[in-house]
């Protein structure tokens, strides 16, 4: 039986210095480590069922358990690095897409001149708890970001850029008093320009090519705005600023 007693010191070296020798491998290798661990701790409960007939038991079973104490051990520590490279991902997840959005909204203000449109009218407005902050179409174009329109309701609110421009995009800001999210519709001068976009409760930022207009018709409808599919009944916006050539 010393055949045994070799095989499981044989893995116990293995798991000491083989597996923790590439703890700090990629995600995908720590992975693929993951259920090498696994199959170590399948064939060494295999090796004590061969241990109770051998003549050295005690001796073989006491190098099973020291290697399964260095299995955990080290299964931990590739647990606790693949948490920390999964944070690590995430984190340069948000970083790159904070970095793409800053790298847009400066080619958009390079590229043009952020306005409030001068009048705005809409289909209706609700104010929300009877808070002094929510209800009257104005307060999306007040360039105050506590105050909103809001609406209990799919709707419209249009508006008056005073005068006829060339329009280049939209930003349609609000928090989510009243809902985090809305469908919308937008339109210049009658012309569909965005359909069933989905908008949250954010800074919602839309670039198209460049065109004339005066009016700008923002839609609520009752579709999907999320992955969630959640639709919403409410319609809401803090401020409306919209983008123009110099």
């Amino acid at each position: 039986m010393k055949k045994y007693l070799i095989l499981a010191l044989a893995i116990s070296f293995m798991v000491c210095f083989s597996v923790s020798a590439e703890i700090e491998t990629e995600l995908k290798d720590l992975r693929a480590q993951e259920q090498r661990i696994e199959q170590m701790k399948t064939m060494i409960s295999s090796l004590f069922i061969l241990a109770e007939k051998s003549d050295q038991k005690e001796t073989i079973e006491n190098a099973l358990n020291e290697a399964l104490t260095k299995i955990e051990s080290i299964k931990k520590r590739i647990d606790n690095r693949i948490k920390e490279k999964e944070k690590e991902i995430e984190k340069k997840r948000r970083d790159d897409k904070k970095k793409q959005e800053e790298k847009e909204e400066n080619y958009l203000n390079q590229s043009g001149q952020w306005i409030i449109p001068v009048d705005v009218k809409a289909s209706g407005y609700t104010e929300w708890a009877e808070t002094w902050y929510t209800g009257p179409p104005k307060f999306a174009i007040d360039d105050n970001e506590i105050t909103k329109w809001t609406l209990n309701d799919m709707g419209e609110i249009v508006f008056d850029l005073g005068e006829t421009k060339n329009i280049k995009g939209i930003e349609a800001y609000w928090n989510g008093s009243v809902s985090n999210g809305n469908t919308v519709n937008i339109f210049i001068d009658g012309n569909l320009i965005l359909t069933e976009e989905q908008f949250g409760s954010t800074r919602n930022i839309r670039k198209f090519d460049s065109l004339p207009g005066r009016y700008i018709k923002y839609q609520t409808v009752a579709q999907p705005h999320n992955e969630f599919l959640q639709i919403a009944t409410w319609s809401e916006i803090n401020e409306f600023k919209v983008l123009v050539e110099n």
